[in-house]
């Protein structure tokens, strides 16, 4: 059940403050909520350009994820931002901070996976994806290698929503 929403800000430790008004660095909501009968808890949402220039090191949204220890990152339908060297901070930032990720094709590319010493997990199968972009030869050839057995899914996740054409992606801290 929720019991409030309100408008935060981070200032520049990223530390959320509650805001007035949307506005400020890296505007969100504070959402607290109960989940049966256990204690109060608060979800944050917020609106941010992940391309490097708005992510350097020690802006407010990293040293606010930063603040959460190492959370688990999920990343579906991310439009292959992090194949490009614009939205590398984030990435990076994502790869050595994170407990583990589950994601589909379109998060971390698998060549940065494969070379970030995480466990690697495949399920579904790799066929590629939307023409609009770019395919990835390397996670086609780990599905057909064997080294990391691919397990079957029966649902839909991300662009290739059906369950024949997904691929999910879990990386986890040795």
């Amino acid at each position: 059940m929720v019991d409030s929403v309100d408008i935060v800000r981070l200032d520049g430790t990223g530390a959320p403050v509650l805001s007035g008004a949307a506005g400020g660095t890296a505007p969100g909501l504070m959402i607290r909520y109960r989940h049966g009968f256990g204690g109060l808890k608060r979800l944050f949402y917020f609106r941010q350009d992940l391309a490097n220039g708005s992510m350097r090191a020690g802006s407010p949204l990293l040293n606010f994820v930063a603040r959460q220890g190492a959370p688990p990152v999920l990343l579906k339908s991310a439009s292959y931002l992090m194949h490009d060297g614009r939205f590398s901070v984030i990435k990076n930032f994502i790869l050595r901070n994170s407990a583990g990720i589950v994601q589909d094709p379109s998060g971390v590319p698998w060549r940065d996976l494969a070379a970030s010493g995480l466990d690697l997990r495949l399920y579904g199968d790799y066929q590629g994806t939307l023409g609009i972009f770019s395919q990835q030869p390397d996670l086609r050839a780990a599905y057909q290698s064997g080294r990391w057995p691919a397990q079957p899914v029966d649902f839909g996740f991300g662009y290739l929503f059906r369950p024949s054409n997904t691929s999910i992606i879990v990386a986890r801290r040795r």
